[in-house]
């Protein structure tokens, strides 16, 4: 989530439930399009295939648009979700 997501918004969300009920729809809390961290291969790899700033950038929207549907997809079958497996949690025995 860090590559996407704002630190600040992933830090006051300090429990897991807080963390599964981020909006990544909202800009807000959401990385702007030059500070996206996309990992220092591809930006090896964007700068050996001599790509413009147009592509990069574009590169970079596309790669937020996955990271935010993966993390929405991992949330949607998160049993945490579920107030019966939060409740469940009372009676673990650590």
């Amino acid at each position: 989530m860090h590559h996407v997501v704002k630190s600040a918004v992933l830090v006051a969300a300090h429990t897991r439930r807080k963390l599964i009920a981020i909006d990544l729809k909202d800009d807000k809390n959401l990385l702007s399009r030059d500070k996206i961290g996309v990992g220092i291969d591809a930006v090896s790899e964007m700068a050996k295939a001599k790509c413009n700033d147009l592509q990069i950038l574009e590169f970079k929207m596309q790669f937020r648009k996955f990271i935010i549907a993966l993390i929405e997809k991992t949330v949607e079958r998160n049993p945490l979700k579920y107030k019966a497996t939060r409740a469940i949690s009372c009676i673990s025995h650590r």
